[in-house]
């Protein structure tokens, strides 16, 4: 049973801290890289030197988080926040792609298409326990 009427998941900082790192080291490969290829060595530079700024900055900000309520629930990322309702959501399944778990569903737009949508499961919840919670929570508003 539900204890609280709203939870909210923040992103994983591990894993973060993790492709940060990760990013850095190819940055340093891409400076290493420049003597023989420019070019090339410049685009690992601002690839991946984007990609750390990203994870650095959501390391810092604490800004990306999963807020479940009564009515629906809340995905906020740096850039944007998308709110799905309860009613419009259905079907929760598991999918992995390159050990990479993520949540899928449908989601009836303002349209009343349905669509699948996916939220990426990197918050500190394991991906089992978030659909499950997900699911109890659509339960109890139906």
């Amino acid at each position: 049973m539900l204890t609280k009427q709203e939870k909210i998941f923040r992103r994983n900082k591990l894993k973060d801290l993790v492709f940060l790192l990760i990013s850095l080291v190819f940055v340093t490969i891409g400076c290493s890289v420049l003597e023989k290829s420019l070019i090339m060595g410049w685009l690992g530079i601002l690839f991946f030197g984007l990609s750390a700024s990203v994870f650095l900055i959501q390391l810092i900000t604490n800004v990306s988080y999963l807020k479940l309520n009564e009515e629906g629930f809340e995905e906020r990322t740096l850039l944007k926040t998308k709110i799905f309702k309860w009613k419009d959501v259905s079907k929760f399944e598991i999918r992995s792609f390159r050990l990479n778990k993520s949540i899928h569903f449908d989601y009836r737009d303002k349209f009343g298409n349905y669509n699948w949508k996916s939220i990426i499961s990197s918050y500190t919840i394991k991906t089992e326990d978030l659909i499950n919670l997900m699911k109890e929570y659509k339960k109890k508003k139906n």
